[in-house]
């Protein structure tokens, strides 16, 4: 009778990707995971009930690692949700279905920067591929953020690094009432419950074409000054005005 080791350590990553016909691109998403360097990682599939192929494509690969939940939901961000409340893993990475890691050395790197990390949530860069309004003339996205900065424009959630006991204790998830900017959300509240970490590495390559590749709003970029008005106009945030502050304090000295 051959003996079977059951490990029963939690994996250092969970990726969470949501799923629904995604037949097309599942394959290569899963394949640049797979053929990581790095291997402490789970990967779990939050599919919306696909009718199509995309669960048999997902299935061919046998790998132990993959866990999937198929049942109906309220969006991308119900899915991401779920994969929050599943998850096993010490940090977790969100992809789209059509997203993949930007080399197979991408984890070994980001595992020995967030060894170390100071913060709970660290973001790096992305490459994208396709055109998106967010990122016009952008090839490669990301680079040092600041409150300031986030009030303006997002991080891309396929570069972030969110430890999950820091989700989980200060009961953070994705808002569904903004379908399209539920990330920016997210990472504008968690930011102000502890700043981010930058990482200098390119995380994954982001490809356009998802809900938030074009230029719809479902209302949360207008609400912004209305939502954090405490730090939208606030010296200390933006750059321009903290120089002017800083300038009359010194001149009233």
């Amino acid at each position: 009778m051959t003996n079977i080791l059951i490990s029963f350590n939690l994996p250092f990553f969970s990726f969470v990707i949501p799923t629904y016909h995604s037949e097309e691109s599942i394959k290569d998403t899963l394949s640049s995971i797979i053929s990581q360097s790095f291997t402490d990682f789970e990967i779990l599939i939050i599919d919306a009930m696909s009718s199509d192929n995309t669960l048999k494509a997902i299935k061919s690969f046998k790998d132990l690692r993959i866990r999937i939940i198929s049942e109906s939901d309220k969006g991308v961000y119900d899915a991401m949700n779920k994969g929050i409340s599943q998850a096993r893993g010490e940090w977790l990475l969100f992809l789209g279905s059509d997203d993949n890691l930007h080399n197979n050395d991408v984890l070994k790197k980001a595992a020995e920067f967030l060894k170390n990390a100071s913060q709970p949530v660290v973001y790096g860069n992305t490459e994208v591929e396709g055109d998106v309004s967010w990122a016009k003339g952008e090839k490669i996205y990301g680079g040092k953020f600041s409150l300031y900065r986030l009030l303006r424009r997002n991080i891309c959630h396929q570069a972030i690094f969110y430890k999950r006991e820091f989700l989980l204790k200060n009961n953070l998830t994705y808002n569904l009432s903004y379908p399209i900017s539920a990330d920016w959300d997210f990472n504008l509240r968690a930011w102000l419950i502890q700043p981010f970490q930058y990482y200098p590495g390119i995380i994954s390559y982001f490809t356009a074409g998802g809900i938030s590749s074009g230029g719809r709003d479902d209302g949360f970029q207008q609400s912004i000054p209305t939502l954090y008005k405490k730090y939208y106009n606030n010296p200390y945030t933006n750059p321009i005005s903290r120089f002017f502050f800083g300038l009359y304090k010194n001149l009233r000295k």
